[in-house]
């Protein structure tokens, strides 16, 4: 009999952390294809002339793609992601590295979920984004 594919997982095991530094060209791309024409994620000069800002705003939407590939790299070919949730808790600039870590919060075998728990720091460690991730594992 073979063994359910959530026998190699245990609660607790930490995935290996991603990190992403942005580029202006990709927060542009991002803002473009997205449709996102608010200049504070491609006009330096308004940013921080007109807006306050101290350099171009990553997307909070950017930094969740950031974490579901954070997720999608560390999964593979081994199961989908069947539920996603995170909140924006801060603004993430331009030149900023954000790190991605998550940990297997709990194993369901009845229905081969993996449930996460992670987070995106920026450089001076703080969360920008919570979230909460249930994977479904290939048979």
């Amino acid at each position: 009999m073979n063994q359910p594919y959530t026998e190699h997982f245990r609660a607790g095991t930490d995935l290996p952390e991603n990190s992403y530094t942005p580029s202006a060209r990709q927060l542009f791309l991002y803002a473009a294809s997205t449709w996102n024409a608010h200049r504070i994620h491609y006009d330096y000069v308004y940013t921080t002339q007109v807006e306050g800002y101290e350099n171009l705003v990553i997307q909070g939407p950017l930094i969740a793609d950031f974490f579901t590939q954070h997720i999608l790299s560390w999964l593979g070919e081994r199961g989908e992601i069947a539920s996603f949730e995170y909140s924006n808790r801060a603004i993430s600039y331009l030149g900023e590295t954000l790190t991605a870590s998550a940990q297997v919060q709990s194993v369901d075998q009845t229905t081969n979920h993996l449930h996460l728990v992670g987070h995106i720091k920026n450089g001076a460690g703080d969360i920008v984004l919570p979230a909460t991730v249930t994977v479904r594992l290939n048979q």
